[in-house]
């Protein structure tokens, strides 16, 4: 699993230009504000891009992130839960995430903007 913990998606650690010679092959969580937001090209809402589109193309099956800003508390709180419920193997990262909103004080704003683009996997696969 490709884990990035942080301000933004983490291009500053693996940037675009890397990425592409990386060949990412595991899911992605990447635990940042607005890590996992996409942007309108052309036509709006038909070809998206970002670096979520990025690290997907170049072979991650799985991405989990924010799509807005949210705080640090519960951005933890809920990395916490997420890999102590893959730790215990309790389903896959999307149930885990699914299951972890619950500890985010915010819970309706900040729990509900980590999303999973992907194809849903459990820990044999991570």
């Amino acid at each position: 699993m490709y884990l990035y913990i942080g301000h933004g998606s983490g291009q500053q650690v693996l940037s675009r230009q890397a990425l592409q010679s990386a060949r990412i092959k595991s899911a992605a969580l990447l635990i940042g504000c607005c890590s996992a937001s996409l942007s309108p090209s052309g036509e709006p809402l038909v070809d998206p891009h970002g670096y979520a589109v990025d690290l997907m193309l170049n072979g991650s099956p799985l991405l989990a992130g924010c799509l807005w800003d949210i705080t640090d508390k519960d951005s933890d709180m809920l990395l916490i839960e997420v890999l102590r419920l893959l730790g215990d193997r309790e389903g896959s990262l999307s149930e885990c995430i699914q299951k972890s909103r619950k500890y985010c004080r915010l819970r309706y704003l900040n729990g509900a903007a980590f999303v999973v683009y992907g194809m849903p996997l459990s820990i044999s696969y991570l």
